[in-house]
């Protein structure tokens, strides 16, 4: 469309030079005005066009596009992999009791994945992660998920003991939570509760023969209560 309205002004300017004689002055005129004005913009958006034809091709930008992302993503797993991973998985592993570690970092969290000893003390862990990897660790979040080994009937002891946990958990009264659970483990025979607590945690180990679960409850760090 462009290109017809370009050639048919340049047509209309020769008529003006060559037909004199058959044309009235004011109607060759007035058209080519009309070209005239138009002149400058049809050959900007021509000039537009040929440059957009001849120059854009969609298959080099997205290569390029693709590089790009990849060098970008490359960095950041290498990154992620020799400034964190790596080191906090070689802290952890370090730790008496850890058998597997498993860690990822994102931008504002760091996910550990434990499989640890079940006589080990769970606090103790957790207290000297934090401790040896606190310069990896930086203001993070961190997320514990513990690889344990329960049955069904560690269980159901549990399931019918949360309620007097969560009281307890809900009111704040940390101190509180062994004595529930020492007052029900009749009812499994052979189970063996152990109950740690720090400033931010309450940690629950249950036994029952070569089955154990581990259960970490989070809790107020400014109302420590003495136990």
């Amino acid at each position: 469309m462009v290109r017809n309205i370009y050639h048919e002004c340049n047509e209309i300017k020769d008529v003006r030079e060559q037909s004199d004689v058959f044309f009235s002055t004011h109607y060759i005129r007035s058209n080519i005005h009309i070209c005239d004005i138009l002149d400058v913009h049809t050959k900007m958006i021509y000039y537009f066009e040929e440059a957009y034809n001849m120059k854009f091709r969609p298959i080099p930008i997205l290569v390029t596009l693709v590089i790009s992302f990849s060098v970008l993503f490359g960095g950041w797993s290498l990154y992620n992999s020799y400034a964190l991973t790596n080191p906090m998985t070689d802290i952890i592993s370090n730790i008496d009791g850890v058998n597997e570690v498993n860690t990822a970092f994102d931008a504002d969290q760091v996910t550990i994945e434990l499989t640890l000893d079940p006589n080990i003390s769970i606090r103790e862990v957790i207290q000297q992660i934090e401790a040896e990897g606190k310069s990896v660790i930086n203001d993070r979040e961190v997320t514990y998920h513990i690889q344990d080994d329960s049955n069904h009937k560690i269980d159901e002891w549990w399931s019918s003991s949360l309620f007097d946990v969560a009281q307890a958990m809900e009111n704040k009264q940390y101190g509180d939570i062994p004595l529930k659970l020492e007052q029900q483990i009749h009812e499994l025979e052979g189970l063996e509760v152990k109950t740690e607590i720090d400033d931010s945690n309450v940690y629950v180990q249950l036994k029952l023969d070569e089955h154990f679960k581990v259960i970490i409850l989070p809790r107020t760090p400014a109302e420590l209560e003495v136990w």
